[in-house]
C-alpha cells in the first residue's frame, strides 16, 4: 500500500490533548486483589493526544502538538523527548502551578489492562486562544477528549472547514463529545465508550445509526481482540484481527487514532483507513511501551503483506 506524506512545509495537522508520563505495572501471575503482585513495572511518555501525535511524526507527517506540561521533570522529559521523535513541541504550554499529567496502569499477566488511575486536569488548562492562526491553518485537526467540554467548544469555534477526528479517551471522558457530535467528522470509540455516548448498550449498526444522525461522517468503533466496526453511512462492517500476541494494550487506541489521521491526508475510503488502522495498533500492541518506536508505514504495510 503506497503512502504519501505532506511534503508542502505550509502542511500540517494539529493535535490537541494529554501530554503525561505512564507508569505501567505488569503482573507475572493472576492478579490478586488487596495485595502485592510481583511484576514488571516500566515509565513511558504517554497522553492520548501527545502519543498520537508521536505516531504521526513516526509516520512521517508534520505534527503541532498544543498540550500543557507542569514547570518539572516529567515536563521537561516530555517536551524534549517530543522534539528527538520530530513533533513539533513550540505549543505546548509550562504552568508553574501545576504538575505534569500521570497516568498509571496496571496489566494483567496477559498484558491487558485490569484497572488505571489518571491525573489528566492539566489537560483542561490548554489555552487554544493563543493558537488561533495555526488551528485555522491546520490541514485536519485531531483531539482527544481530556481537553474537556468548555475547551472542545472553543475549538470548534476558531475551526475552518477542515475535519475534526476525536479520541473518545474513556467511558467517563466520552460524553463530553454530546453536544458537538454534528461537528465531528471522524470519532474513534471503544465500544463501552459508544455505549456511554449512545446512551445503552445496542448493536454497533444502530449506535453507528445514532451517530451518523447526528452528524459524525466517519465512525471508528475497535471491539479489542474481535477487531473494528466501521462505518460512513453507506459502508460498514467488522475487520477481523489476525491472532497476535500482545505485550502492552495501553498505545493501541492512539496508535489507531493518528493512522486514522494519516489515512485522511492520503484520502483512503474508509475500508482502507480501518485497515490500515487496525494493523498500526498491532504494532503498538507488540512493544512494552505505549509506543513502539518501530512504528512506521513500512512495518504497517509488512503486516499487511503476511
Amino acid at each position: 500500500m503506497q503512502a504519501k506524506t505532506i511534503h508542502n512545509k505550509t502542511k500540517y495537522v494539529v493535535v490537541i490533548g494529554g501530554s503525561n508520563i505512564d507508569i505501567c505495572a505488569t503482573s507475572q501471575n493472576d492478579l490478586g486483589e488487596k495485595t502485592s503482585n510481583p511484576g514488571k513495572i516500566t515509565t513511558s511518555l504517554g497522553g492520548v493526544g501527545r502519543n498520537i501525535a508521536e505516531n504521526l511524526a513516526l509516520l512521517g507527517i508534520d505534527c503541532r502538538l498544543i498540550s500543557a506540561v507542569g514547570l518539572d521533570i516529567y515536563g521537561d522529559r516530555i517536551i524534549a523527548q517530543g522534539k528527538e521523535v520530530g513533533i513539533n513541541m513550540d505549543h505546548v504550554s509550562k504552568l508553574k502551578h501545576s504538575s505534569t499529567s500521570t497516568y498509571v496502569s496496571i496489566l494483567d499477566q496477559g498484558g491487558d489492562m485490569s484497572i488505571a488511575i489518571s491525573d489528566m486536569s492539566i489537560a483542561e488548562q490548554i489555552n487554544i486562544d493563543n493558537h488561533k492562526t495555526l488551528i485555522e491553518r491546520a490541514e485536519i485537526v485531531i483531539a482527544d477528549t481530556n481537553i474537556g467540554e468548555p475547551i472542545l467548544t472553543k475549538l470548534i469555534g476558531l475551526m475552518g472547514n477542515q475535519p475534526l477526528i476525536i479520541d473518545a479517551v474513556s467511558d467517563i471522558k466520552a460524553p463530553r463529545v454530546i453536544p458537538h457530535l454534528n461537528s465531528i467528522h471522524t470519532l474513534k470509540v471503544n465500544n463501552s465508550e459508544a455505549i456511554s455516548i449512545c446512551g445503552e448498550n445496542m448493536t454497533l449498526k444502530h449506535m453507528a445509526k445514532i451517530l451518523h444522525k447526528k452528524g459524525v461522517k466517519n465512525i471508528f468503533i475497535t471491539l479489542g481482540e474481535k477487531g473494528v466496526f466501521y462505518s460512513d453511512g453507506i459502508h460498514q462492517d467488522i475487520i477481523e484481527t489476525e491472532p497476535y500476541k500482545v505485550i502492552n494494550s495501553n498505545g493501541a487506541g492512539d496508535a489507531f487514532s493518528a493512522a486514522v489521521g494519516f489515512s485522511y491526508l492520503q484520502g483512503w475510503d474508509i475500508f482502507k483507513t480501518a485497515f490500515f488502522a487496525q494493523n498500526a495498533a498491532r504494532i503498538a500492541l507488540s512493544h512494552e511501551n505505549t509506543i513502539n518506536p518501530q512504528m512506521s508505514i513500512r512495518a504497517i504495510n509488512n503486516l499487511e503483506e503476511n
